[in-house]
């Protein structure tokens, strides 16, 4: 089986999740790991250390659905408490050799029937094999959504709303490495949506209201309407707003 990911491994203390560079190694701290009707989550935190970005994520939340097989090991926490929470290496790793639980291999996508390992400093290990890993965070939207949000609002003259929108523009873009294929193009760019549920909610009803308002006359869907419904699937499904 080839475990579907939403994500891709960065030099193996890294990922990569729609473009954006996410130090797992320098700027984030195991939280827990949680067991619940064959899937387990395994959550991040955001560091408190003097060196992480100010606008780095809040948390991340590795989901890994169908749980096929599960190794782990607490390690040893008696001399230095704090490397449990620190991960050391990520990898994918063939489950045919499940002797080997230290290794790692550079690889940024899994093969067919790799394990998902995380190895901390303390020497903790979490494997795992399932159906998908699904990894989720805050609430994050790309440039073009965002920008024709923009427009939408100040057509219906939502000017604070609108505004609102400018500044995630202008001050919540994610780090985004310089090896990314397309390091300086805008519509690569995704930004942390810090809005409150009333305002996503205007947003949804907004976005609601143009497809219905660009349906044929026979309620049939046309082009018009069909984007207006690409841009409400989009703000619904902020895992934050869900």
């Amino acid at each position: 089986m080839l475990m579907k990911t939403n994500f891709k491994i960065e030099e193996n203390y890294a990922v990569q999740l729609n473009g954006i560079h996410i130090d797992l190694h320098n700027n984030f701290e195991f939280k827990s790991i949680t067991e619940n009707d064959n899937q387990i989550q395994i959550e991040f935190i955001k560091s408190n250390g003097n060196w992480v970005r100010v606008n780095e994520l809040e948390y991340l939340n590795f989901i890994c659905k169908n749980i096929s097989y599960r190794y782990i090991d607490s390690g040893n926490n008696d001399e230095f408490p704090e490397d449990g929470n620190t991960l050391s290496s990520i990898t994918f790793f063939p489950s045919s050799t499940r002797e080997i639980n230290d290794g790692i291999i550079d690889k940024n996508k899994p093969s067919e029937k790799d394990d998902l390992i995380f190895l901390f400093e303390n020497g903790k290990i979490i494997r795992i094999n399932c159906e998908k890993v699904e990894l989720t965070t805050e609430n994050l939207l790309d440039y073009t959504t965002l920008k024709i949000t923009k427009e939408e609002l100040h057509k219906i003259e939502k000017v604070e709303l609108s505004s609102e929108i400018e500044r995630i523009l202008n001050e919540n873009k994610m780090f985004k490495p310089n090896l990314h294929n397309k390091p300086n193009k805008k519509e690569t760019n995704y930004y942390k949506v810090d809005l409150k549920v009333s305002q996503i909610e205007q947003i949804i009803e907004m976005f609601g209201d143009l497809e219905v308002g660009h349906l044929g006359t026979d309620y049939e869907t046309t082009n018009t309407a069909s984007h207006y419904a690409t841009m409400l699937d989009k703000w619904n499904e902020l895992p934050l707003y869900k």
